[in-house]
């Protein structure tokens, strides 16, 4: 059994505002910025940004990622003007590399999430 997390429960990073948590978030996608992290061995909940990996991803290494994003009603604008996630796995010892991504108009511009080995 994994860890989830509602959108409004996830804390922005610096200078950012969780449109799903305060009414008064900005309309600029620079301002709508978070960044979540995965870690095997910690235990759930322990942060707001932090889940934590099943027992069974952490022993083999390989685990599965949902990520929903939720797009605003926008008929002329396919992708509804919110750019799709940028993924990158964060190694033990700190190298990251990044996921790719499907081809899109805005991909990877917000927000980001990472993996960490602890």
């Amino acid at each position: 059994m994994g860890t989830a997390a509602a959108a409004y429960a996830i804390r922005p990073s610096p200078g950012s505002k969780n449109p799903f948590a305060v009414p008064d978030a900005s309309t600029n996608p620079a301002q709508k910025r978070y960044e979540a992290t995965m870690r095997a061995g910690i235990a759930a909940g322990t942060s707001g940004s932090t889940f934590a990996a099943t027992a069974n991803s952490a022993s083999s290494g390989s685990g599965f990622l949902v990520l929903r994003v939720y797009v605003p009603a926008q008929a002329s604008v396919p992708s509804g003007e919110v750019p799709l996630p940028a993924l990158s796995i964060q190694r033990r010892g700190g190298s990251r590399n990044s996921l790719p991504t499907c081809p899109g108009p805005d991909r990877g511009k917000v927000p980001r999430a990472r993996w960490s080995e602890s």
